[in-house]
């Protein structure tokens, strides 16, 4: 939990001492190497970071998904979005497999980090391929959003009555049918009015108007929840979800260099708005859609790591793709649909798969 206020002289130097009694203690007891093959023990990566180097990533609880997004800084500093992903791990840390795009998060948020993002690498000289990796989780300091702020998690705008049954449209004196009062008579002609409140001292009538006023303005939208700089940690406690940007690989990761490929062989383009992939010769009849994508002309992409396959390095390239076939892991071309080898080196034993399908379900 972050301080609300600015920490005192020496507060921090006796917090990192503290901090670090904690890990010297506590560290080697408590961690697990993901990759043992690289480390097969505590001693030996300890060995390794401290002669290299290396960060501490953030884990916040109550973790929802591990959104990234990727970008491209050209030599003249333009920032461009080229696609974003959402990791799945098979267990904490270990990733096994990414769908493209991201499915949980609003594209507006990672919009706008990105594009922070990349204007500060492109500030600091850097030109090419870069990928920052977040995470959206719930926000520990919650405490409700204002009435009609969008929810990041349901998008519920609807009042619901004490019991839980929604509010009828139909309906609008439901809620006080019973608290009426006979009607007052009605005023003579040239009647101009009174003072409704000749008591009320000029604060008072202040705070009304200011009252009226807030009503009015339209809520706030998540991304200014989510991204509140004038909060500590970044997020407003109206939103019920918060993002923290926790790593920035400057260099082209695994996904970045398979999109390309992906999308040449499925026909696909990154919408950098919506963040979503979109067919480039979209069928004229709707309805031939019907039964393939979730929405016409759109699609998923589920993009493996590579990975290595026994004995492969005694076969060639044309047995396995008889293999498959027989399998039945093909691509539909005309559909879009199917399974892609976005890399395959049978010399090495090394292969990536890439699914394309019309929901993220399927």
């Amino acid at each position: 939990h972050l301080p609300q206020t600015a920490p005192a002289a020496g507060t921090v130097e006796q917090e990192l001492k503290a901090i670090r009694g904690v890990l010297v203690k506590e560290l080697h007891r408590r961690v697990e190497i993901v990759n043992k093959g690289a480390y097969p023990d505590w001693k030996e990566f300890l060995a390794e970071f401290l002669k290299a180097g290396g960060i501490i990533q953030a884990a916040p609880p109550g973790i929802v998904s591990h959104p990234s997004i990727h970008l491209r800084i050209d030599p003249d500093g333009a920032v461009s979005i080229v696609g974003t992903s959402e990791a799945v791990f098979a267990k904490p840390f270990l990733k096994t497999c990414s769908f493209v795009p991201h499915i949980t998060g609003p594209p507006e948020a990672l919009n706008k980090v990105g594009m922070s993002m990349g204007r500060a690498l492109a500030a600091k000289g850097m030109i090419g391929f870069a990928t920052v990796d977040l995470v959206l989780f719930e926000n520990p300091t919650f405490e409700g959003g204002p009435p009609g702020a969008e929810d990041a998690v349901t998008n519920a705008t609807t009042p619901a009555l004490i019991g839980g049954t929604p509010y009828p449209d139909d309906a609008p004196g439901m809620l006080f049918s019973g608290l009426r009062s006979p009607s007052p008579a009605m005023t003579e002609p040239g009647f101009t009015g009174r003072n409704f409140y000749p008591d009320v001292p000029p604060s008072r009538m202040d705070q009304y108007h200011q009252m009226v006023e807030a009503a009015a303005k339209p809520p706030p939208a998540a991304v200014e929840l989510q991204l509140d700089p004038s909060v500590p940690g970044g997020v407003s406690s109206a939103s019920r979800l918060a993002l923290w940007v926790v790593d920035v690989d400057v260099r082209m990761t695994d996904e970045v260099a398979a999109l390309p490929s992906m999308q040449l062989a499925a026909q696909l383009k990154f919408d950098a708005v919506s963040h979503t992939l979109q067919l480039i010769n979209p069928p004229e009849d709707l309805a031939a859609e019907e039964g393939v994508a979730e929405t016409p002309g759109q699609r998923y992409a589920l993009l493996g790591h590579t990975f290595t396959v026994a004995g492969w390095n005694k076969s060639n390239y044309a047995s396995v793709f008889q293999t498959c076939k027989q399998k039945g892991i093909s691509f539909d071309l005309f559909l879009n649909v199917g399974t892609l080898f976005v890399h395959m080196d049978v010399f090495h034993s090394l292969a990536a798969v890439c699914t394309v399908a019309g929901a993220p379900q399927q």
